[in-house]
């Protein structure tokens, strides 16, 4: 047995050196995996709550974006149903004659793929060259067909061969009704889901493995080929959204067989499901690098501590001591935590690894909050932008609330509102966020000329953003005596269909006040922006239009009512100057074969009556 005793450590028989290394492991592994394992579990919180909550804020945005377009659609075609030819082409009971007026329809507005007009025994009577399949079919059994009748609606989206053989079909109806004749015909427009899948697909912020889609309640997917062979779309969260009509987020196998982290939406007004969806692996990224690092600092520290203590166990417990303390601190999240051994041995090198790798904590963590926060104001103001422009009624209120919240959001200066005047020569400062400087150039009519020396005139006519980090340095910038503070400069042009309406100016007094993120994010604000500009415009201009129409019907009506000539040029010019907003209209008559003479100074004097709408709407 002499040999065997022999070759046994000397180390390894003392109980000392036993305790010495149980010691070691109990307080530099033990508390180093406690921590761990908690560190762990309060990081995988974070990050299921954080992907979660972002999940749901790109649904609900969704959500706004799929109602806002499918008004917009109803809305289109309840004023084709409303407009005075198709009222009098169904009153003369002449639907068929409409496929020319449909196929105009459909040309100018690229969302509609083809018309229908059924009479009212429900019979396809008239459709546009994509629908004349239609004609001689029955949409009186269809689910939608009584309310249709009444009011304009989106209908419930569904698989009908009938309409589409190999896609879902998106469709609105809209009632034609004559006043003491009803429900003339229904007029039904058959969607092209193109649009509709440019809001649902995009899903910024959620990677490479991001995406949204809709299910139908009938189990088919929007967007999707479908055959006689299609499986129905079949996972946790659509059987969820489907059967129980509800909301909610949760963690299964998408149709590919991989996990997922989901929200599932019911979208009540047209009975489909959101589904918005991130693969696992990529969403719990930051905790899966994070455990991994936890891990291989766990083995670091442990491989050394045990393999110093048997060679050095008297020379190792002060410096060990200092190791664990500082570790428990970074631990316990304190990422400031750093060793100070002054050692040039093996200890001092993992004093310097442990100080280096608290350095690469505290940048990652600094990186990844720096992340999160870019991405939580971008969805932020995404959300407050839709707000914005859906709350706001009109040019002006659209402008000081988006201009309001970019500068609150960014803790900007100055922020500008320009807009391109009819001739497209000038950009005109429309809104201004502060009360001083920029009041008063918005009071004044400042206006700066396209392409000329200006970073807003050159964007306007460049239609790309230009960010100045130093104004001073920028050959473009436009010195103005009342912003001689300003230090940096950032202008996103507003672009409706390539065409430029404006520009959104952003100014501070802090150079290199504009990052990158930031960029990314107030070009998303000013293409919202641009939109919702020009939807405004296009609704004010309708409404004139309605306004005219209006006035015409009036004025035929009032004249209808009086033989008298007197009492009908009085009434015209005060209709006229009512519309026009006009101190004073003239109405002038002129004798059978007299020319019109456009000066009034050379004007014959023939009778004419001069009518003065007064304030309160009387006429003199």
């Amino acid at each position: 047995m002499t040999p065997l005793t022999r070759s046994s450590s000397p180390l390894l028989r003392g109980g000392i050196a036993r305790s010495f290394l149980l010691v070691i492991l109990l307080l530099a592994v033990g508390p180093l995996l406690v921590v761990t394992l908690l560190i762990y579990n309060q990081v995988d919180t974070n990050v299921n709550q954080q992907v979660r909550a972002q999940l749901n804020a790109l649904s609900t945005l969704k959500q706004q974006q799929i109602n806002l377009w499918a008004s917009q659609r109803v809305n289109d075609l309840n004023n084709l149903a409303t407009a005075p030819d198709i009222l009098a082409i169904a009153q003369a009971q002449a639907l068929p004659s409409l496929t020319s007026r449909f196929n105009n329809f459909v040309s100018a507005n690229p969302d509609f793929k083809s018309l229908l007009a059924v009479n009212a025994a429900g019979e396809v009577v008239a459709a546009s060259d994509e629908g004349l399949s239609m004609i001689g079919t029955s949409v009186q059994a269809e689910d939608f067909w009584d309310a249709a009748r009444y009011e304009p609606l989106f209908a419930q989206p569904r698989y009908d061969p009938r309409m589409n053989e190999r896609s879902v079909s998106l469709f609105v109806a809209a009632p034609v009704i004559v006043a003491e004749q009803g429900t003339l015909a229904v007029l039904i427009g058959l969607l092209d889901d193109t649009p509709l899948l440019k809001i649902i697909v995009p899903v910024p912020g959620l990677g490479a493995t991001g995406q949204a889609y809709v299910i139908t309640e009938d189990g088919y997917q929007l967007g999707t080929r479908i055959s006689a062979q299609t499986p129905r779309a079949e996972t946790l969260g659509i059987r969820r959204a489907l059967d129980d009509k509800r909301d909610g987020s949760d963690r299964y196998l998408n149709r590919d067989g991989d996990e997922v982290l989901g929200h599932y939406a019911w979208l009540n007004d047209f009975q489909v499901a959101l589904l918005v969806e991130q693969n696992t692996a990529e969403a719990l990224a930051p905790l899966y690098q994070a455990t991994l690092t936890l891990i291989i600092i766990v083995l670091l520290v442990t491989i050394i501590s045990v393999g110093v203590a048997f060679i050095f166990t008297r020379r190792l417990t002060q410096p060990i001591e200092a190791l664990t303390t500082s570790v428990t601190r970074l631990a316990s999240g304190d990422l400031s935590a750093r060793v100070n051994l002054n050692r040039t041995d093996e200890l001092g090198l993992l004093g310097n690894a442990f100080n280096q790798m608290s350095d690469d904590l505290r940048v990652s963590y600094r990186t990844l909050q720096t992340t999160a926060e870019a991405r939580a104001r971008q969805l932020a103001v995404t959300a407050e932008m839709s707000r914005a422009t859906a709350a706001s009624s009109g040019q002006e209120a659209l402008f000081a609330r988006v201009a309001d919240l970019i500068q609150r959001h960014f803790n900007l200066d100055y922020v500008f509102i320009f807009t391109l005047d009819e001739t497209g020569q000038y950009a005109v400062l429309s809104e201004a966020a502060d009360s001083g400087a920029g009041q008063a150039l918005k009071n004044s009519g400042f206006r700066l000329e396209v392409g000329a020396t200006s970073i807003v005139g050159w964007v306007a006519e460049n239609k790309v953003p230009r960010v100045s980090a130093q104004v001073r340095d920028d050959a473009l910038y436009y010195p103005h005596p009342k912003l001689s503070d300003v230090q940096s400069e950032a202008a996103f042009p507003l672009l409706v269909s390539d065409r430029v309406i404006g520009v959104l100016d952003l100014q501070s007094r802090t150079p290199n006040a504009f990052a990158a993120a930031d960029i990314e994010v107030l070009q998303t604000a000013a293409d919202q922006l641009a939109v919702a500009t020009e939807n405004n415009r296009l609704f004010a201009r309708q409404q004139r239009v309605l306004q005219l129409e209006d006035l015409v019907i009036s004025l035929t009506g009032k004249i209808h009512q009086t033989l008298d000539p007197q009492n009908i040029l009085e009434s015209a010019a005060l209709e006229l100057g009512r519309a026009f907003a006009a101190r004073r209209a003239v109405v002038r008559l002129f004798k059978p074969g007299e020319a019109v003479n456009r000066n009034p100074a050379t004007l014959p004097a023939p009778t004419e009556t001069d009518v003065h709408p007064s304030n309160n709407g009387g006429s003199a």
